[in-house]
């Protein structure tokens, strides 16, 4: 099957300006010698929105994206906004998968959401299928954690979320998304994927867009100002798969652990929309609210709005927050059990 080569993505976020930055930058080299002339670094020129005709077919250097529909053996039909697709790889192929060590042809699913860039011919005839000969292949994984989580936290967690593009700057633009607006960030690393445009970058993106950007928590991400360091960015309006989630849906909360196990019977002070204190003797621990968090009073599914019923306690499960300290500990809550 395709070559493969390390994306080096897999680090803290503390890491990527230095050594995970060095290995996207040498898979970014080996990225631009697959690609020929084509630029596809943030702040590149864009070749041509036009493909260039030659007899009755056309023969061009793009880019484009969808979703993956039927993988074959060395091939698979990516099914685009308007159409389906065959993506034919050869052993030049490079695969991109943020946060796998080694991707390959194998790191394709039906349902996933995948970026193309390479050799386009598509026939003038309607009846003939467009074909793309594979020069790289970036793969985003499904979500892994809830949207909410991960942009609160400086990770290396992959995510994708989709929106609208507005307050466009030099080096990035802010993100409305259906939870709220994310500051997406880019750098030269950044591959971008647009139909009908032979070298997409950061050029290509206009307020008021439909942006798709797969990438992971910025290093000065927090609950009030979230921020993503996007390795791709998928430019117009994604196609909705038929075969599996899309890769911004929502999925579950992480996994209990025993630092977020706070025992019932605290006192509740200081709610707001987001958090409130823990209090049992001497210990106090800031508990955060996620969009996943689930709330019981008395064994009765509620809402956060009981946090504010005269007398009641509280106890929670949940995951020790990333930002924790000895000095000021913070758990993110899965369940919050309240007691009358």
């Amino acid at each position: 099957m395709g070559v493969t080569r390390n994306e080096v993505r897999n680090q803290p976020r503390g890491h990527v300006r230095g050594r995970a930055a060095a290995g996207r930058a040498a898979l970014l080299v080996l990225a631009i010698g697959a690609l020929g002339t084509l630029p596809i670094s943030a702040g590149a020129t864009s070749v041509s929105r036009h493909p260039e005709h030659t007899g009755n077919a056309r023969h061009s250097r793009g880019a484009l994206f969808g979703v993956v529909e039927t993988p074959g053996t060395d091939s698979f039909t990516l099914a685009t906004k308007t159409h389906s697709v065959t993506v034919t790889v050869d052993s030049s192929t490079i695969y991109v998968e943020p946060g796998v060590i080694s991707p390959a042809f194998a790191s394709l699913k039906s349902g996933l959401t995948a970026g193309v860039r390479g050799a386009i011919t598509a026939s003038s005839s309607p009846s003939s299928p467009e074909a793309v000969t594979a020069a790289i292949v970036f793969i985003s994984p499904t979500n892994r954690e809830p949207t909410s989580w991960i942009v609160r936290h400086h990770g290396h967690t992959p995510l994708s979320v989709t929106g609208t593009a507005g307050n466009l700057g030099s080096d990035g633009f802010d993100l409305t998304t259906a939870s709220g607006v994310i500051r997406i960030h880019v750098d030269a690393h950044t591959l971008y994927f647009e139909a009908g445009v032979a070298a997409p970058n950061f050029q290509d993106v206009i307020n008021g867009e439909t942006i798709t950007v797969t990438g992971c928590s910025g290093a000065n991400s927090d609950g009030q100002h979230p921020a993503l360091e996007a390795y791709a960015l998928y430019i117009g309006t994604p196609p909705t798969s038929t075969v599996a989630p899309a890769t911004t849906t929502e999925v579950g909360a992480p996994p209990n652990t025993s630092g977020g196990e706070l025992p019932p019977g605290g006192s509740i002070s200081d709610v707001t929309s987001t958090s409130f204190v823990y209090t049992l003797g001497d210990h106090h621990v800031m508990v955060e609210l996620e969009s996943y968090t689930k709330f019981f009073l008395d064994g009765v599914t509620t809402t956060a709005a009981s946090l504010t019923s005269p007398g009641v306690t509280v106890g929670t499960s949940g995951i020790v927050d990333p930002a924790s300290t000895s000095g000021n500990y913070i758990v993110d809550a899965n369940h919050v059990y309240l007691t009358s």
